[in-house]
């Protein structure tokens, strides 16, 4: 029986999620959401998976993004905007940790050496 191409990829999905919520493992910050839907809406032609290539996520999350409606109110995108200092924060302290370790590993190695 030959199923609509929207009833497919939704069946689809629902059998890689296996029941589980939608949780990517790559998240982008409500400016890149911004822009995806600026980008779509300036070049209609552009395809999800293209745009995904652009930004190094999954076609599925573009099409989330695009799709999606919700805008923050003021305190909303206040709350959004220090959770992601925060986040970067944090990533950048695990960088310069890691960074740290590698360049002790690296000292001991040579050490070895002599």
């Amino acid at each position: 029986k030959e199923l609509p191409d929207w009833k497919r990829q939704m069946f689809a999905l629902r059998e890689k999620f296996n029941g589980q919520t939608w949780n990517p493992t790559k998240k982008v910050s409500r400016d890149t959401m911004d822009l995806i839907r600026l980008l779509k809406q300036s070049n209609p032609g552009l395809k999800s998976s293209e745009i995904a290539d652009r930004f190094r996520i999954s076609p599925e999350s573009v099409r989330r993004i695009l799709k999606s409606k919700w805008v923050p109110n003021e305190t909303e995108a206040s709350n959004i905007s220090d959770r992601w200092k925060r986040r970067r924060e944090s990533i950048n302290k695990t960088a310069s940790v890691k960074a740290a370790v590698d360049h002790f590993a690296q000292n001991a190695r040579s050490f070895k050496k002599l």
